[in-house]
C-alpha cells in the first residue's frame, strides 16, 4: 500500500521531517493569481520548476517522490464564456 499526500506550492511551512513517511508527494503548483482583475498564467511550467526546487532544497523532499499536479480547468475574465462559475472554467469548456 502506498502512502501519498497532496501539498500546495508554498502557502504553508511543512518543515523537513515529515516527507520520509510518504512514498509520493503530489505538488499542486497552480492557482497563482487566478483571482485577479486581469488575465494571468495560473499554472506555468516555470512556477512548477521553482516549486520543485523549493520542495527539494528547503523541505528536503526527494525529487523521485515529487509528482507534478496539473489543473484540468481554467479561468476566464470574459463574462460571456459558457460554463464559468466564479470565473473558473471546467475542462469540458476549455478550447485549445
Amino acid at each position: 500500500m502506498l502512502m501519498t499526500c497532496a501539498v500546495n506550492s508554498r502557502w504553508l511551512n511543512y518543515g523537513t521531517e515529515w516527507e520520509q513517511y510518504f512514498d509520493y508527494i503530489n505538488l499542486m503548483s497552480y492557482d497563482r493569481g487566478a483571482f485577479t482583475d486581469k488575465p494571468v498564467q495560473h499554472a506555468s511550467y516555470d512556477d512548477f520548476v521553482k516549486d520543485l526546487k523549493y520542495w527539494n532544497e528547503q523541505c528536503r523532499a526527494s525529487k523521485s517522490k515529487i509528482v507534478g499536479g496539473l489543473p484540468f480547468y481554467g479561468y476566464s475574465w470574459e463574462e460571456s464564456l459558457q460554463g464559468a462559475v466564479d470565473d473558473a472554467v471546467s475542462y469540458t469548456h476549455l478550447t485549445l
